[in-house]
């Protein structure tokens, strides 16, 4: 496995497919940070990653940054991420 230094179990919240897969990762990962960013809210990020990115938070953020034209792109990262 080639996991980068400082990556820790909480980083992939039950997201399997992320080996391989960091750059998909990095995209919807960043869309929790500027979400938590946007809300100021320490629990924000953490909710929008739960469950690898498919939570009802993580389609709020995406609605809050407002990027609902790749709403369809970003959901279809989760789902590769989660398997």
């Amino acid at each position: 496995y080639n996991i980068p230094l400082g990556w820790g179990r909480r980083d992939m919240p039950g997201c399997l497919g992320v080996l391989g897969n960091r750059d998909l990762y990095d995209d919807v990962s960043r869309i929790c940070s500027d979400c938590q960013n946007v809300f100021r809210d320490k629990n924000v990020e953490s909710k929008c990653r739960s469950d690898c990115f498919s939570t009802s938070y993580f389609e709020t953020c995406i609605m809050a940054l407002d990027l609902a034209e790749k709403i369809s792109d970003y959901k279809l990262h989760a789902s590769i991420l989660k398997e």
